[in-house]
């Protein structure tokens, strides 16, 4: 509302925040900002007066207080220094170290209005200006390189809004895509796989290849260790699957497209104080593996119609809390609701084998995995396979073959996390 108009000003209220409009044109012209030559003289003779002044005043103030002669010079040098970052101010428009425009130099008056923000735009423009500021971003700069403020220990790191990640595994590389697999490598992983393939066919059994992809490549905007030398388009995992399909009958599944297409939903698809993901991230990799799955079996994946909430304060305890990651009281998860269907035996807590069993499922499946595919089975794979048997193990070698027999599987599954994938360089290529 209006309060008082006088002249050419008008004073308006909100309350919180009142301006002042002027209705007739003021000689102020802030187009060409300060002219700093003058300017800068003028403030450093201001500065360097108030300055004296205050020193003067300080010492004698500091000589009624009869403090050490030590501590009088401290305090009378950390005075001193504090005109010096306007003893001079930067004319640049930009940074080439940094990269960016600076700051320009705000109006009193924008429009009409006094610019309420004007503080705050000056500080901005100063602290792009102030004297020596391009030394000072240079030394951060390089006790950056030596030390990484964000490395908690030799296993994690911390990025954005307190999302973790590790750094293991060559985790930090494989986010840049920096690594390539050679066409050696790619041969024996890719001869690894089929003679497992093989196998699974001549036994009348389905193989399938899962990959869970890492954490990083689905929440890389959260991630600022490293910047990305390759896209995830050209990444060591895409080179593999390309590879596989034109060489291989191998069918794999990674969902990393899944995700991302998922994560526009707003819904948490890997904990934010955990390696893994959540259990709708881990519904996204169980629908893209039965959608190979159906192509092969009459078989269809289960599905929710709502979810409930909660918290997740300590993460994985074996993996991130111990190593120093705080608790999160805060973030919310969605967990799908759904009936259990089958009953479990099996030790979760020591890695053994663990075997569900479902009266309304079809089929025998055994998966050789990691813990990506904990919540799967827990929640979607128990619920859809009337056998399923689970052996915590990153590879199948000849003597898991009597136990794929024994448990007369019709599926077969390998699943690995994207970061692992090089642990398969190193495994025997299955004989026939």
């Amino acid at each position: 509302m209006c309060l008082l108009t006088r002249g050419g000003v008008e004073v308006y209220s909100q309350q919180e925040d009142p301006y002042i409009v002027f209705n007739e044109p003021l000689n102020i012209s802030v187009k060409q900002g300060p002219n700093l030559n003058k300017s800068g003289l003028l403030i450093a003779l201001i500065i360097g007066f108030i300055s004296f002044t205050s020193l003067y005043k300080l010492f004698s103030f500091l000589e009624k207080l009869r403090l050490s002669l030590p501590d009088l010079v401290l305090v009378v040098v950390f005075f001193a220094l504090l005109p010096i970052p306007a003893a001079k101010i930067n004319k640049d428009k930009i940074s080439v170290e940094e990269n960016r425009t600076l700051a320009k130099f705000p109006a009193l008056i924008v429009g009409k209005q006094v610019n309420n923000n004007f503080g705050t735009d000056f500080e901005a423009w100063f602290n792009d200006r102030f004297f020596m500021r391009k030394a000072l971003v240079w030394l951060h700069n390089s006790i950056k390189k030596e030390v990484n403020i964000h490395k908690q220990n030799d296993y994690i790191l911390i990025g954005e809004d307190g999302w973790t990640f590790c750094k293991d595994d060559g985790d930090i590389q494989n986010y840049q895509n920096l690594k390539l697999f050679s066409p050696g490598e790619l041969k024996h992983i890719a001869q690894y796989l089929s003679s497992i393939d093989r196998w699974c066919n001549d036994n009348n059994i389905k193989f399938y290849f899962l990959i869970a992809p890492d954490k990083n490549k689905i929440y890389g905007e959260y991630y600022k260790f490293a910047r990305k030398i390759r896209p995830d388009s050209e990444s060591r995992t895409q080179q593999l699957i390309r590879y596989l399909n034109e060489n291989t009958r191998v069918k794999v599944a990674y969902p990393y497209e899944s995700l991302h297409a998922a994560k526009q939903n707003g819904f948490l698809l890997y904990f934010k104080n955990d390696i893994h993901w959540t259990h709708l991230g881990a519904y996204c990799g169980y629908t893209d593996l039965m959608e190979l799955i159906g192509r092969d079996f009459e078989i269809s994946p289960v599905r929710f119609e709502k979810t409930t909430t909660y918290k997740y304060p300590r993460g994985d305890a074996n993996i991130l809390f111990p190593e120093g990651v705080k608790e999160d009281t805060i973030t919310l998860y969605h967990c799908p609701v759904l009936p259990i269907n089958y009953t479990l035996t099996g030790d979760m807590e020591t890695k053994k084998n663990l075997f569900y069993y479902n009266p309304k499922g079809r089929y025998s499946a055994v998966f050789f995995r990691d813990s990506f595919c904990t919540l799967p089975a827990d929640y979607y794979l128990g619920n859809t396979f009337e056998h399923l048997s689970l052996k915590w193990q990153y590879e199948i070698t000849k003597k898991d073959l009597d136990f794929v027999i024994d448990k007369q599987a019709d599926i077969v599954v390998l699943e690995q996390v994207e970061n692992f994938i090089p642990k398969l360089l190193s495994i025997e290529i299955l004989k026939d």
